[in-house]
């Protein structure tokens, strides 16, 4: 039959093909992969040299895990640090990638200038969450979070350790009772913060409300607690009840934080209740209110000052929108007594949840639409009785629409008692439009400040920042490409750039040690009697710490104002101020990949470029060019150059230490780092010039610098070999650069990129963001909430990538974090499928990384390297 003939041909057919396969299993590789290569010739693909054998190709892996291990190992990242009885005792943030996981050591460096003491950095336990040291030094409260051994499923409990004797003596332990709050805010750069009051007695500390009681429809018990609220039953997947409403991005479980203050002696926890509840002061649910944070006790002890956000409460936000990195949501400052508080929480008899009879609280900044950051400073002079209070903070009267902006700094006067003068409210700093420029010649101008002081670009004062006589605050803020060290004068407002060279002392105290000197990025530490703690490093040189003399600080080179008042310190032509080294930390191995040889230089340069701006008004285009000294052993040719706009778009990229772009350095890539119109550090009207005009002229800005180098006389890098790599705002500008200049960037790597504007817009944590850098400041009602109109999406599609992804044809490597509430992992999902099929026949061209538990950074350890080492490798290979 015709079946049995077909059967028949089949079984033929199958033992030739055996055949066949056999012969060509016993051919030699290079055999095998030569008739492969030559099958892809002749489908229309390029001839690339044969495949690296399995062994070279895991030798490389190995070669190139171990180098970016060994950058990692170098990164020294230094938290905020505070000095009590001649100790400064700081925390160092080291990557666990083997753990997938970051640790914390802690350094304890003795400052006296007759010791050479050095003390090894202690490893702080899991639990430990917070070390907060009393003002006298004395104490040290310990926050801790440790798992409930007797109940393996409940959720672990919050203890607080109080140490006497200078942090030696475990006086008390204190457990917090699980129905007092939920999890205590940490988060010492925004939401959080706690304080001692001056008697020390008592600490307020800021935690969420208690979520409303909710229970099953199906309940049939009270959950062993013998309360039940009927109004809760059914509510655990409400929000606003069962569920949260968040803060989005890095703060999904953050949502309504509150204050609480904590009895020292007894342990006693109470709400401060006198505090701003919003609208409707009856609503027991997490919708709406008030987010408070960032509290501090008044010198006198009997009030507390603090931040409120506004978060429906005060009309100004219908909902919760995203906070990370976005410093314009509405914020004021608050004050609210605490004394009748404080006494009861000391009284003999259990009366510590008694309602408190503290006046109401008091909106100190109501015509500001931003205050945040609170400190007080106090002047004593020699007669007590004339001390002086001033309460300090940063503000900006009439906000902002793009998520940062230049801050100004303002002072009120306060006294002994807690009482305050709204009339004495006095703006210290002004906010900067646009910074006198001191020079026209972007061209061949050295070094990185080609202007003047361009306002305050910082989101927190330092925790201890003022000198003891109370006439100066020290902070840090970006000023052009650098991070710089301010010292502003409380009474006149003055500026004064402090210009150190920590570096120098490594070197054997040569003046001249590089040529880079005044290039590098520094940061306020603390501020510690008559020395002020300081950190410096540079894209070449991990992170030192050193102290000045407040003493060898010469006011005769003051900024009064804004203006530098022909001082000449555009050229650093006053010597640097005298200062010494106290910590040049030695790497830690990040990884069993990690190989640490004797710290030695690392083996590329950089440079501050400026570029003109076609906006002759505004300050030049600035960026930071990384350029590698052994270019593989390959000094004939120049290195391949990989362009990285940073995210945002209003952030900077900075003269500082970063592994990753080391790690690519000292591969043989150079690295330019441009900071487009849009970014901080160059006044406001520079910052908000792009808002309107993104895939427009920040897309121009990058090709602008890019070409800048690619002309340069002597060819640094190879100009036919440029790649781009970039995250969030700068995987943006990739997408974009790929489409609308496929001629110049032959390469590209991003990550979690904004990729369609129209289809982001609902699904983000800050749909602010995206009417904003469409449309321009204005476009977005904050008191509203509405959907984008047919005509908003299609204007929301022709500004972004997505418009131009059929003229792509570079390579493309995009990775993901799929927890990321900030750009939807859809967006990249979105373009590398659109990508992939258009790549038809050779989907190599297009790779994704998929990271299920990462966020919008990508930032645990064990994917932050693996992601690096696949961008290195991608470009090994296309590049």
């Amino acid at each position: 039959s015709y079946f049995n003939f077909w059967v028949k041909g089949m079984n033929i057919l199958h033992k030739t093909l055996h055949v066949i396969l056999l012969s060509f299993l016993h051919l030699p590789i290079h055999c095998r992969s030569y008739t492969f290569l030559n099958m892809q010739s002749v489908s229309g693909g390029s001839n690339p040299s044969p495949p690296t054998p399995a062994t070279a190709r895991q030798r490389d892996s190995k070669a190139d895990a171990q180098a970016f291990n060994n950058y990692a190992s170098l990164s020294a990242i230094f938290g905020e640090g505070y000095v009590r009885n001649g100790l400064l005792t700081i925390p160092r943030s080291v990557k666990d990638v083997d753990g997938n996981a970051k640790r914390t050591f802690l350094h304890q460096i003795p400052l006296s200038d007759a010791t050479n003491l050095q003390i090894p950095p202690v490893e702080v336990h899991p639990q430990i969450q917070c070390r907060l040291p009393s003002p006298s030094g004395e104490k040290v409260a310990v926050f801790r979070t440790e798992d409930n051994s007797s109940d393996k499923n409940a959720k672990p409990r919050q203890v607080v350790e109080i140490w006497t004797h200078g942090g030696s003596m475990l006086a008390s332990r204190h457990v917090i009772p699980a129905k007092k709050h939920g999890a205590i805010c940490f988060d010492g750069s925004w939401f959080g913060g706690m304080s001692w009051n001056p008697d020390e007695t008592a600490i307020v500390y800021v935690a969420e409300e208690p979520p409303p009681k909710t229970s099953s429809f199906f309940a049939t018990d009270d959950g062993g607690d013998g309360e039940k609220n009927e109004d809760g039953v059914g509510g655990e997947y409400t929000l606003g009840r069962g569920r949260k409403e968040t803060w989005g991005e890095k703060y999904s479980t953050t949502s309504r934080l509150t204050l609480y203050l904590l009895s020292v002696s007894n342990g006693r926890i109470s709400s401060i209740d006198n505090v701003p509840r919003g609208i409707d002061d009856t609503n027991d649910d997490s919708l709406g209110g008030y987010t408070l944070g960032q509290p501090i006790f008044s010198p006198c002890g009997t009030c507390v000052v603090y931040t409120g956000w506004d978060a429906g409460g005060g009309g100004r936000m219908p909902k919760r929108l995203g906070s990370i990195y976005c410093y314009q949501r509405s914020c004021r400052l608050y004050r609210s007594l605490v004394s009748h508080l404080l006494a009861s929480l000391d009284a003999e008899d259990d009366v510590a949840d008694s309602a408190a009879s503290d006046d109401p609280c008091l909106c100190l900044t109501p015509q500001r639409a931003l205050s945040r950051s609170p400190r007080f400073v106090v002047c004593t002079p020699d007669d007590e009785d004339d001390t002086e209070v001033r309460l300090v903070y940063l503000t900006n009267e009439e906000g902002f629409d793009t998520h940062d902006g230049c801050m100004a700094l303002e002072t009120m006067d306060w006294n002994l008692q807690g009482d305050y003068d709204f009339a004495s409210a006095a703006t210290i700093v002004e906010c900067v439009p646009t910074p006198k420029l001191f020079t026209n010649d972007t061209q061949n101008f050295p070094g990185g400040l080609v202007m003047d002081f361009p306002g305050l670009f910082l989101n927190q004062l330092p925790q201890e920042c003022v000198t003891p006589d109370g006439n100066y605050i020290f902070v840090t803020s970006i000023w052009g490409s650098m991070t710089r060290v301010l010292r502003i004068s409380l009474v006149d407002g003055s500026i004064y750039p402090l210009n150190f060279e920590l570096q120098q002392n490594l070197d054997g105290g040569e003046a001249s040690a590089s040529a880079d000197a005044h290039q590098r990025s520094q940061r306020v530490i603390c501020v510690a009697g008559d020395d002020v703690i300081v950190a410096e490093n540079a894209p070449n040189q991990p992170a030192v710490l050193g102290a000045l003399s407040i003493k060898y600080i010469d006011d005769d080179f003051s900024l009064h104002g804004i203006t530098f008042g022909g001082i000449g310190f555009r050229d650093f032509d006053y010597p640097p101020i005298p200062s010494r080294t106290i910590l040049a930390p030695l790497p830690m191995a990040v990884s069993a990949f990690s190989s640490l040889p004797a710290t030695a230089a690392l083996p590329f340069t950089y440079e501050i470029l400026t570029h003109p701006n076609p906006d002759s008004n505004l300050p030049p285009v600035q960026s930071i060019l990384l350029l590698p000294t052994n270019n593989n052993n390959n000094n004939d040719t120049p290195p391949p150059l990989i362009v990285v706009p940073h995210g945002g778009p209003h952030s900077c990229a900075t003269t500082s230490y970063f592994h990753s772009y080391a790690y690519l350095a000292s591969s043989g890539y150079a690295i330019l780092q441009v900071n487009y119109r849009g970014s901080t550090g160059f006044g406001h009207d520079f910052l908000t010039s792009l808002a309107g005009n993104i895939g427009v002229t920040d897309v121009a800005d990058v090709v602008a610098a890019t070409n800048n180098v690619l002309s340069r006389t002597k060819a640094l890098v190879d100009g036919t070999r440029v790649g781009i790599c970039g995250g969030s705002h700068g995987g943006f500008l990739a997408c974009h650069l790929i489409g609308q200049h496929p001629e110049l960037f032959k390469v590209a790597a991003m990550r979690n990129p904004v990729t369609n504007i129209a289809t982001m817009v609902t699904a983000t944590d800050i749909p602010d963001w995206c009417y904003v850098e469409t449309f321009g400041p204005g476009s977005y009602d904050y008191t509203k909430f509405q959907p984008p109109t047919a005509d908003q999406l299609q204007a929301m599609h022709a500004a972004s990538p997505v418009a131009h992804l059929h003229k792509v044809t570079a390579p493309t490597l995009i990775a993901l974090g799929l927890s990321d509430k900030r750009v939807p992992p859809s967006q990249g999902l979105e373009y590398y499928h659109a990508l992939r099929a258009k790549n038809g026949r050779h989907p190599s061209k297009t790779k994704l990384l998929v990271y299920e538990d990462n966020d919008h950074a990508i930032d645990q350890p064990a994917c932050d390297a693996d992601h690096w080492v696949n961008a290195k490798q991608f470009f090994d290979e296309h590049l």
